[in-house]
């Protein structure tokens, strides 16, 4: 009996010791990584500058899931780690890129051979039972499992396993997102994590669109205050952070970031406030869109629960195209006067022309008037592999529509920024008039017009998850029909004057045809008498 309380009084000694040496009861969090780590919601996402301290925050919650089942670090029960009670978990810890995970996200958590951190640790040494560096998993002798991936590996590598937890370090592309999301087993709960910044590095283009239209977009209009947001929303909780909430770096070097970016600028209020905004780095492509004013219900009423686009059988139906292997979007739309209207969208992930154009048939089995066919002229290349092009396949798909079928496509491509400006001026025109309309349903195409920004080299910058194509099949049609063309200049009213036939562009007359010096007034011209 003294033995075994001797051992009993000596193993709490222990851990009281380990208590107080360990990464996780010795970090002090600030309110904005608190909040984050005790979030019990299915998502939560921490938005913040940079060294605002996001990643660490997801640090702390991957290390507290692996070893105690919970996110925070507050909840931690030693005593069911002691004696094995655990459930194991398996997680996903996901960077954008393999040197990104091993230098900041995992040199965070434990002594992975990057790790310079002065500080103890998340995961100790002594609850690691092996680091496999080829898997890039480390396994803790708790049975959990942490498996670091990039997503430089694409959208495949993010497959086929059901999951605990996956933790984002920044924000990956939309398709690789949604493949994690799935990603769960029967009778387990799926948590998903993730910290990023809005912006980029200064200096570098670009910027976070999607996230920031499919999940902070709706998550800003429950409410007027972060609270209050999150407090209206079941199953997603959204917490920011600007450069002063870090505690940790000194007020001169907050003031020295302070003065480079000019208060009420976006970058101010993103990095310095920790401000959401839709306009969130580079150049906007579409940055006269408005969703107030340029999408209109009348277009597309709801009826019988789902929308009935408003389409005039007296006038030509457009259908505007482009081709992608996958996640594809045509469009379709009327040009009633002036005013281009895009009354529908076609979007398949498998967005091959057979399965597009069948599509629109079933949709639009028939129209009274003719059928119109815009799209990219490289669609016109031969294909390797049909022979046949692009526009022909649509054709062949075609035969026996009831309604006449005019191509309208341009010898060659018009540059890229010709056709986005040709939009542009359509939607605000010098008259003040609105010259396009895009029914609500037209998720894409809404996306694709508020998120689209140039990159560095003025194309289109479509690496950031964009579903795409909306907005350009718009434009082809619209550059087809209403090219930005050359202001015609009025003739001048003011003819030139001519010189007299004496003068010469030098200071005196030309000498008269004898040769001979003509005085005028006490002056010579032919020679100057001083």
């Amino acid at each position: 009996m003294t033995t075994d309380l001797r051992m009993a009084a000596e193993a709490a000694s222990l851990l009281i010791e380990r208590q107080e040496h360990d990464g996780l009861t010795t970090i002090e969090l600030f309110a904005h990584q608190q909040n984050f780590v005790a979030s019990n919601k299915d998502e939560a996402w921490l938005f913040g500058a940079n060294r605002s301290g996001k990643t660490e925050a997801l640090a702390v919650a991957i290390a507290s899931f692996a070893r105690f089942g919970v996110t925070n670090p507050d909840d931690l029960d030693w005593e069911r780690l002691v004696l094995g009670q655990h459930r194991p978990v398996r997680i996903w810890a996901v960077s954008l890129t393999y040197d990104m995970s091993r230098n900041i996200l995992q040199s965070k958590l434990f002594n992975n051979g990057a790790r310079i951190d002065t500080r103890s640790p998340l995961i100790p040494d002594a609850e690691i039972a092996n680091w496999n560096i080829t898997n890039q998993t480390l396994r803790l002798k708790n049975g959990s499992v942490i498996i670091f991936k990039s997503c430089d590996g694409g959208r495949d590598s993010f497959q086929g396993a059901d999951l605990d937890l996956i933790c984002f370090d920044e924000v990956p592309e939309e398709d690789i997102y949604k493949e994690c999301t799935i990603r769960i087993g029967g009778g387990r709960r799926l948590l998903i994590r993730g910290a990023a910044t809005i912006l980029p590095p200064a200096g570098v283009p670009g910027g976070v669109s999607w996230m920031y239209l499919a999940k902070a977009q709706p998550w800003l209009a429950l409410g007027v205050s972060d609270p209050a947001r999150n407090a209206a929303s079941p199953r997603l909780d959204i917490f920011t952070a600007g450069l002063r909430h870090n505690a940790a770096i000194l007020p001169e070097e907050i003031e020295r970031m302070a003065a480079v970016f000019a208060p009420g600028t976006p970058e101010h209020m993103i990095r310095i406030e920790g401000m959401l905004l839709p306009s969130i780095g580079g150049a906007l492509c579409y940055p006269h869109f408005n969703r107030q004013y340029h999408v209109r219900e009348e277009l597309a009423p709801m009826v019988d629960g789902a929308r009935r686009p408003q389409v005039s059988p007296h006038l030509p139906l457009c259908l505007n195209v482009d081709f992608n292997p996958e996640n594809g979007v045509w469009t379709i739309g009327q040009r009633f006067g002036r005013v281009f209207r895009v009354l529908d969208e076609i979007t398949l992930e498998r967005s091959d022309i057979l399965s597009m154009t069948h599509e629109f048939r079933t949709r639009y089995p028939y129209h009274d008037a003719e059928l119109w066919i815009y799209g990219d002229a490289t669609g016109r290349r031969k294909e390797g592999q049909t022979g046949t092009s692009s526009f022909h396949l649509i054709q062949q798909y075609l035969v026996g529509y009831p309604s006449p079928i005019t191509f309208k496509l341009p010898d060659v491509n018009p540059p890229q920024k010709d056709r986005v400006d040709a939009v542009n001026l359509q939607m605000k025109p010098p008259s003040g008039q609105r010259l396009i309309e895009i029914a609500p349903h037209c998720v894409e195409t809404i996306k694709d017009a508020e998120g689209s920004k140039w990159n560095i080299r003025l194309q289109i910058d479509k690496r950031h998850g964009r579903r795409s194509d909306g907005m350009d099949t718009v434009g082809y049609w619209i550059v087809y029909e209403e090219p930005v063309r050359t202001a015609l200049r009025e003739p001048s009213r003011l003819r030139s004057v001519k010189s007299p036939a004496y003068l010469k562009s030098g200071a005196f007359p030309s000498t008269p045809r004898g040769g001979r010096p003509v005085r005028i007034g006490n002056h010579w011209y032919g020679q100057r008498i001083a």
